[in-house]
């Protein structure tokens, strides 16, 4: 690497810090003085986009609550494009999005997926748009385990485990699961299952037993979910920007912004690897997520 190349990568990594670090006080200042977040007097449109798997939320939760609480911003347009993620994390936007709906409008365009946790998220809002060839619902929960045990035979390795609980080390990778350990793993997942079913029959002001019926973890396409009252209307991005200045009687001008969390910039730069885009949830957990969509 050149000495003009170095010093130019200082420079950039030295502004981006500096930028980071203005962004979060410029913003700390204006709550404290009851400020618009995003400048100006003229009410706005906010726009808060998932577009990656949901392994984390406070940035996104703050995103939304930061509109929510804006007094210039007049509703919150939610991109999702998203097969889902991590269970809490999905649970903490879709509360969000809830509590955001109490205050103004919170509309869902679903991009190319908004699936599992992605779905969770979009059924809190007010109104859900989708394309035609959308892939949403996958209403299920899924849990997996790696397992070694096969190999570690194979190559002479035994690895010996003391705990104190019968159940403290169920799901281990050196060992076959027991069935009482299925029976512990299976009722986690029912009960994980029933809350991912409850929000979704609340959110969208549907029967529990009906959208029970839509729960096996099918995947439908934004023209079957239209039928199926999983969502509210088909149409592009532009579209459902058209159906809010029209709904809620906003100016063809009226600007939508999108609030840029440099955390979350930065954090998903760095995970766009091959190995975690190819992988991202071999790890032990109970998520909400279509992984054949990923």
């Amino acid at each position: 690497m050149s000495k003009k190349t170095k010093i130019f990568l200082i420079a950039f990594f030295v502004c981006a810090v500096l930028s980071f670090i203005i962004s979060i006080t410029t913003a700390d200042l204006q709550k404290q003085s009851g400020r618009s977040l995003f400048g100006g007097f003229s009410k706005h449109v906010g726009v808060v986009k998932i577009e990656e798997i949901i392994m984390e939320s406070s940035d996104l939760v703050e995103e939304i609550n930061n509109f929510r609480d804006d007094d210039n911003t007049a509703a919150v347009l939610l991109r999702i494009d998203s097969p889902g993620g991590a269970v809490a994390p999905s649970q903490e936007i879709y509360f969000a999005v809830k509590r955001c709906s109490e205050k103004k409008p919170i509309i869902v365009s679903m991009g190319n997926v908004a699936a599992s946790g992605g779905y969770y998220i979009a059924s809190g809002a007010d109104k859900i748009f989708a394309n035609g060839g959308t892939l949403t619902g996958s209403i299920g929960v899924i849990m997996q385990f790696p397992r070694y045990s096969e190999l570690l035979n194979k190559i002479g390795i035994s690895i010996e485990v003391m705990t104190a609980g019968r159940l403290k080390d169920a799901g281990s990778p050196v060992r076959e699961l027991t069935k009482e350990e299925r029976t512990y793993f299976d009722n986690l997942l029912k009960d994980t299952h029933e809350q991912f079913i409850r929000d979704v029959a609340a959110g969208r002001e549907m029967e529990y037993d009906y959208v029970k019926t839509l729960s096996e973890g099918q995947i439908f396409t934004g023209n079957q979910a239209l039928e199926l009252g999983l969502i509210d209307n088909l149409g592009t991005f532009d579209d459902t920007k058209n159906y809010i200045l029209e709904t809620y009687g906003l100016p063809k001008t009226t600007r939508f912004i999108e609030n840029i969390n440099y955390r979350r910039f930065f954090r998903n730069f760095s995970m766009k690897t091959p190995i975690k885009n190819l992988f991202p949830i071999h790890k032990s957990g109970i998520y909400f997520i279509a992984e054949q969509l990923i």
